[in-house]
């Protein structure tokens, strides 16, 4: 299979050069996030660091960005999901992350008045984001909460992190910079973050988190844990001298 995929972005005025590199560059990151996304998504034993998405040419005649991927069987497959996705018009199947990038790719379209073309194979179009298209907003819930994972990437003028939830999931995050200082010390370890949330409505899938507090879980063997827990614990559970009757009582289902 061919690893090649290409978003290449038609239209008057639009050629290297004349678009600011920060509008490239969102683009460049929101077709890599888009695709880890969806790739994670299908299958959860991969891990972003496994998953390169990287920028190998860039061509004249409009903007052509062309990419190659490190998991072409799983990443091309994911890119033409996006790509019925857009066709279809029903964003419904695709992750939160990835929808979020297709946005800032039709903000470009519509700002430049412009065609967003996807392809692979060094040019079999698949689908074509125009200006007149609008991906809706989600309908969303918000609230305070908290999630446990781990910190992937953190940093930028304004700080954002990647996390990878327990679940596998990855949510985007804005934070500040006091957390953001504290959060680049603690890459790859598992941590408890909270903050607002932003639920989708219907799916109910995480979308957002602004992150205002974080606590780092300390490494601890397994039997260390324990200890630990029934030192907490047992004065709760001293009196209890038949434990079977006890946890029996709690499974019944009028106590439940």
């Amino acid at each position: 299979m061919d690893d090649t995929i290409s978003v290449r972005l038609d239209g008057n005025g639009v050629s290297p050069g004349l678009i600011r590199s920060k509008e490239i560059a969102e683009i460049i990151e929101g077709v890599e996030d888009m695709i880890i996304a969806e790739v994670i998504k299908a299958d959860p034993k991969c891990t972003r660091d496994e998953i390169i998405v990287g920028i190998y040419k860039i061509e004249n005649e409009s903007i052509g960005l062309a990419f190659r991927t490190t998991v072409a069987s799983l990443a091309i497959p994911a890119f033409i999901g996006v790509t019925n996705a857009i066709r279809h018009e029903d964003y419904e199947p695709l992750t939160p992350q990835a929808v979020k990038s297709l946005r800032t790719i039709s903000r470009f379209t519509k700002k430049h008045n412009c065609d967003a073309i996807f392809a692979v194979n060094d040019g079999e179009r698949l689908a074509v984001l125009k200006p007149s298209i609008d991906i809706p907003e989600d309908i969303v819930i918000e609230g305070r909460s908290e999630i446990i994972g781990k910190v992937l990437r953190v940093g930028g003028k304004t700080p954002k992190a990647l996390i990878e939830t327990t679940d596998g999931s990855l949510v985007y995050c804005d934070v500040g910079k006091e957390e953001a200082k504290n959060m680049g010390h603690m890459l790859y370890s598992l941590a408890r973050f909270t903050g607002k949330c932003t639920w989708n409505n219907r799916t109910k899938k995480l979308i957002d988190l602004h992150i205002d507090s974080v606590e780092q879980f300390a490494d601890c063997e397994i039997a260390i844990s324990l200890q630990k827990l029934a030192l907490l614990t047992g004065p709760y559970f001293a009196a209890i001298e038949d434990v079977p009757t006890y946890v029996s009582m709690l499974r019944r289902e009028d106590i439940l």
